[in-house]
């Protein structure tokens, strides 16, 4: 008798799961047995900032443009990710990709007119920031979103448990979170980067991306089934 077919956990927030799922069935020509569970949703925290003083706003999460929304009309934007610049430009921006991940964005700061403004969640990596000034980019930025955490679901903790799973993480602290809940040791975890899987204490079998990207993560999970 053969084992049953893997079950796909994606804990990313509801709209990102979703892309990513889209991407994946086109990928693979059927759809896969998943299980959506966001370990974390998406609320703003305060009122928008006065975006007047910023030739360029910085968005590195399609979040943030999701909290945005049509506060971003006719403004210039600059992304990580091609997704996210096309979803700006759906709220209006004049919206252009910088690179794949933070990284490449950060690579072509040249890029970027001043002053900017890096509009991120409460949760962020930070050294965005600091790289800019350092480029000698006028550049600040603002917390306008944050990412509180929620419960699994059932049907996504006994996926976890049963030892027939695919888990791809996408950040350290979904790392963190998932982590705190019971996993077979032959769950199939999918990290980012590095980082991410550091952040991830269970003697699973753990396959690292090759870039810290959608496309890579796409490529392995794919290659998972």
């Amino acid at each position: 008798m053969g084992h049953p077919d893997p079950v796909l956990i994606l804990t990313r927030p509801e709209p990102q799961s979703r892309s990513f799922l889209a991407d994946l069935e086109e990928r693979l020509g059927y759809v896969p047995a998943v299980v959506v569970s966001p370990i974390m949703r998406i609320e703003p925290v305060r009122e928008l900032p006065d975006l007047d003083p910023f030739q360029t706003l910085i968005v590195t999460s399609g979040n943030a443009v999701f909290v945005l929304g049509d506060a971003l009309k006719g403004r210039r934007v600059a992304s990580v990710g091609a997704r996210t610049a096309a979803l700006a430009r759906s709220s209006g921006a004049e919206a252009v990709c910088l690179g794949d991940n933070l990284d490449g964005l950060i690579q072509n700061l040249a890029k970027v007119t001043g002053p900017a403004l890096h509009l991120r969640g409460r949760h962020s990596r930070g050294e965005l920031v600091a790289a800019g000034r350092k480029a000698g980019l006028q550049i600040e930025e603002c917390v306008v979103y944050d990412q509180l955490e929620q419960p699994l679901s059932r049907e996504a903790r006994v996926a976890l448990e049963n030892g027939h799973a695919i888990l791809p993480l996408f950040s350290p602290r979904s790392a963190r979170l998932v982590s705190a809940y019971d996993c077979h040791e032959e769950t199939q975890v999918i990290a980012m980067s590095a980082a991410v899987a550091e952040a991830w204490p269970h003697p699973t079998l753990i396959q690292i991306a090759e870039r810290p990207d959608r496309m890579a993560m796409l490529d392995l999970v794919a290659a998972a089934f």
